[in-house]
């Protein structure tokens, strides 16, 4: 209809249907917009969109709600400067939510002067406080701090308890992956009280989900049900960015504490949830867990596939740190690692340079941690790990709750010959490791489900034997990188059988699956047919008979009853 109207009838047009519109119950905000925009109505604009926005977030359309918070502001005329700030600053969380943090960072930012024009000090420190949340995920820590710290001054000296207390919780959680229990839980509890005094439901919920956070980051499993608990009570307020973040932490924390079968629950659960409700930088976090998952598990493709995603979108730096160090880890394994191009582009380079910026002990240890790693597969000196990595121990070892990192790190500086003594509080596989009990350390991974790190256990062992089997274990795994230098120093050794390297054509490659064929692949596990599999993850029979013949050829199954019967080796139960 509108293509065949004269030039310029179509504004006049749009104003007689807005008018029409308005007069007929509900009304629908997004409908509106559209023509108050094409009717030039700056005002009606406005305010439509901006309605249209909180409807939006409502259905958890948060990149609707971007758009039309960024329509709104631009047909924003004679506004105060507290209402354009409110706007801007509703803009940047939508953006933040979206993924698109540098416009996020660039519009709060903008609210500073326009919330000290308009002399109110608690929009300014909410600004400043919610600046810091985003400079973090920016991989800006300094700055993150510096923001949290100014919204807790102007909070406290103008009397803005509810802005202080909002301030004292990003400085708990910065704290908290600072890895800082003591300062964590000194400015939460702190937050705690004044939420409670002012009623702020939503803030004291998310001081007490962190709270609990520290407590399950320091070692206390008990409160992984309170958690659980905290998420469920986001969602059911409809907090969901809140919710996902919980998802996050908790899956992150499964992971660190090698509680694989739980985070693949959680993830399960996370991924599904931060797509419906349509929150991408939460997703995009996740998915870099999950590659580190998948990497611990030995999926090593579904590892780069996860970690590839992360890479390649355009989303919050801090979550680039797990994918760069699981795609340099993985080639390193399997051998490939020749397939990275040039230096500047090696992934955990990288990763060492990002993690300068976040500066927290837990991810610095782990960097140094596959730093050493490719030291010992390639035999060339690396300075960092010579000079930092014994010192950055003794920093993990101050660290509550770093017994994993400060275990996964002296594991590979004692196989360097770097350590004079092993570290003291590490996790019970590594103590394992440490004190002779190589068998009892591999028993121990292969139950949680870390097949490679099983592999090293037995092959850090004096026995003959145990080596052998942890090279042929590796070989299994597809991690023939790491299986060929433990060949170059067993024949170093003068150990006369060790194993040859098995021709690609006759190898499994449990390691082989995508992610997608690794859902259908514990499908079949548990009996289900191609139909059912097809109807499960909402994809056609034949796409469903594809994956079913990669899976078998990748496991080197000869049937499906062989993959239910080998569920376990296989890792799928």
């Amino acid at each position: 209809v509108e293509s065949t109207l004269p030039p310029g009838g179509a504004a006049r047009l749009h104003e007689r249907l807005l008018d029409a519109l308005e007069r007929v119950a509900p009304h629908e905000p997004a409908v509106l917009t559209h023509h108050a925009v094409a009717a030039q109505d700056r005002a009606r604009a406005a305010t439509y969109a901006r309605a249209a926005a909180e409807e939006s977030i409502h259905a958890a359309a948060h990149t609707e709600a971007a758009a039309f918070f960024q329509i709104a502001l631009e047909h924003l005329d004679g506004a105060s400067p507290a209402e354009r700030a409110d706007l801007l600053q509703r803009l940047s969380i939508e953006q933040y939510m979206t993924s698109r943090l540098s416009d996020a960072i660039q519009n709060v930012r903008a609210t500073f002067p326009l919330w000290r024009q308009a002399g109110d000090t608690a929009g300014l420190a909410s600004a400043h406080e919610t600046c810091a949340i985003y400079e973090y995920y920016n991989a800006r820590r300094s700055e993150a701090e510096a923001q949290s710290d100014l919204a807790s001054r102007i909070g406290r000296e103008d009397g803005a308890e509810v802005a202080y207390a909002a301030a004292r919780a990003t400085d708990g959680y910065l704290a908290y992956m600072r890895s800082d229990a003591t300062t964590a839980s000194d400015r939460l509890d702190e937050a705690r009280e004044l939420a409670s005094f002012h009623d702020q439901e939503q803030l004291a919920l998310r001081v007490n989900l962190f709270s609990d956070l520290v407590s399950l980051f320091t070692g206390d499993a008990t409160v992984r049900g309170a958690v659980a608990d905290h998420i469920e009570l986001a969602r059911s307020a409809s907090w969901d960015e809140l919710a996902s973040s919980g998802y996050s932490h908790i899956a992150y924390h499964d992971v660190e504490q090698r509680r694989f079968r739980a985070a693949e629950l959680v993830l399960d659960t996370s991924l599904p949830f931060a797509a419906e409700r349509d929150i991408p930088i939460c997703q995009f976090w996740q998915t870099g867990i999950r590659s580190r998952l998948r990497l611990a598990q030995g999926r090593w493709n579904a590892a780069l596939e996860d970690a590839g995603h992360v890479l390649e979108v355009d989303g919050m730096p801090l979550a680039r740190l797990w994918p760069l160090v699981v795609t340099g880890l993985v080639h390193l394994r399997c051998g490939e690692a020749g397939d990275l191009g040039d230096a500047t582009d090696d992934p955990l380079e990288r990763a060492w340079e990002l993690v300068g910026h976040i500066d927290e002990p837990m991810r610095r240890g782990a960097v140094l941690a596959a730093l050493a790693e490719r030291m010992w597969m390639t035999g060339e000196e690396e300075p960092r790990v010579v000079e930092e990595a014994v010192r950055e121990l003794k920093v993990l070892t101050g660290c509550p709750g770093a017994e994993w990192a400060l275990g996964e790190l002296g594991a590979w500086l004692h196989r360097l010959g770097l350590l004079d003594a092993p570290p003291e509080q590490v996790a019970e596989p590594y103590r394992l490791a440490f004190a002779g009990r190589h068998e009892e350390a591999a028993a121990w991974w292969r139950q949680a489900g870390e097949p490679f790190a099983e592999a090293m256990a037995l092959a850090d062992s004096p026995l003959k034997g145990l080596r052998v089997r942890g090279v042929s274990l590796l070989d299994g795994l597809g991690a023939t990188g790491t299986a060929d230098r433990l060949r170059v120093l067993l024949r170093n050794d003068g150990v006369d059988e060790v194993p040859v390297r098995p021709r690609a054509s006759t190898r499994a490659n449990p390691g082989g699956l995508t992610n997608r064929q690794l859902d259908v692949a514990k499908l079949m596990a548990r009996g289900f047919t191609n139909a059912e599999i097809a109807a499960r993850l909402y994809i056609s029979p034949k796409t469903a008979d594809h994956h079913v013949s990669a899976v078998l050829t990748k496991l080197g199954a000869a049937s499906r009853r062989t993959v239910m019967m080998r569920a376990d080796e296989y890792g799928l139960a």
